[in-house]
């Protein structure tokens, strides 16, 4: 618990401060691009540690044939994915993401204005430039059979996982102003994603320790429970709701849709919690406690992310669609 409030003390300034900056700088958001991208690197090479060769097939019993080359695993090491290409296509994904708003800004008025739906062609672009250059670098690579297509899955899966997961929710960013206006609500719709996730992660973990009994998912994550699912939700519920509406009036989004708020947290802190146990099947099918040592008391990058992953296209859907303030 000690190392986590160090961390904490650490991230929520630093956190704020990325926001006056980004705020100063205005629509284009470069500042936020910037600590995306460093962000996403760190988390793909984590990611991609969590990927161990395949371990050779057994040897085959006397007067069996084997099913395979007897030089089938003579390179195993290809079967790791190349933090290179993942890095690549996160970075494509990201640019994807703001190149459509950067656009918009230096366009001619009567041209039509980006927001944070239609904005998401250029991440898909960017996600598939990420795949063809993972695809083409494997054809390039190859010189005998041995983890190619185990390696070239690992390495679409990390740049998609965290490049696309990721560009997606940056698109927060924009809410509320399509025409590249200040953003400010921007925001508060980020604002409300991290307390959803947050305060359902904060609730799972005391709400299961106070009351849980009987385990949700055990063979993934033994120390998460079915009341502490519940608890996520109710307190994600209330933390969105009370964030949205202290802050609402500050970001200029007016009164406060009580129904919508309450969904809003309930789902996003339900998707933040199958993001938590997304990243347990990785790092308990790699044998490890934690993705990465980067923050005391929580672990890596990936660690801090994983919830936030999950739920931020939902608030994007949520706060596009049914916006709860």
């Amino acid at each position: 618990m000690t190392g986590r409030l160090i961390s904490a003390a650490v991230l929520i300034p630093g956190f704020l401060g990325l926001c006056w900056l980004d705020h100063t700088l205005g629509p284009p958001a470069p500042a936020l691009f910037l600590a995306l991208l460093a962000v996403g690197w760190l988390a793909a090479a984590e990611l991609t540690k969590l990927f161990p060769p395949p371990a050779a097939p057994p040897a085959p019993e006397p007067g069996d044939e084997a099913d395979t080359p007897a030089d089938y695993w003579a390179d195993p090491e290809a079967a790791r994915p190349s933090l290179l290409i993942a890095g690549t296509g996160v970075t494509l994904a990201l640019l994807g993401a703001w190149v459509p708003h950067w656009l918009v800004r230096a366009a001619p008025p009567e041209l039509p204005p980006t927001d944070a739906l239609t904005s998401l062609g250029g991440v898909t672009i960017g996600l598939a430039a990420g795949v063809l250059l993972a695809a083409v670098r494997r054809v390039l690579r190859f010189d005998k059979p041995g983890g190619h297509g185990p390696g070239l899955a690992s390495e679409i899966f990390a740049l998609t996982y965290i490049g696309g997961l990721l560009a997606v929710t940056a698109q927060l960013r924009w809410v509320g102003s399509p025409s590249g206006g200040t953003g400010a609500a921007g925001y508060l719709a980020i604002g409300s994603l991290i307390a959803a996730a947050k305060c359902g992660d904060t609730g799972a973990y005391f709400t299961g320790r106070l009351l849980g009994k009987r385990k949700l998912i055990p063979r993934v994550s033994p120390g998460k429970t079915w009341a502490g699912a519940v608890g996520a939700l109710v307190w994600a519920a209330a933390g969105t709701t009370l964030w949205l509406w202290l802050a609402g009036d500050w970001f200029g989004r007016g009164e406060v849709h009580w129904v919508r708020a309450v969904v809003f947290g309930a789902a996003v802190g339900l998707s933040g919690l199958f993001g938590d146990l997304v990243e347990s099947v990785l790092k308990r099918d790699a044998g490890v406690k934690d993705a990465g040592a980067l923050l005391p008391g929580m672990g890596g990058v990936l660690d801090v992310l994983d919830s936030l992953l999950i739920a931020g296209p939902v608030a994007v859907l949520l706060w596009t669609v049914w916006p709860p303030c």
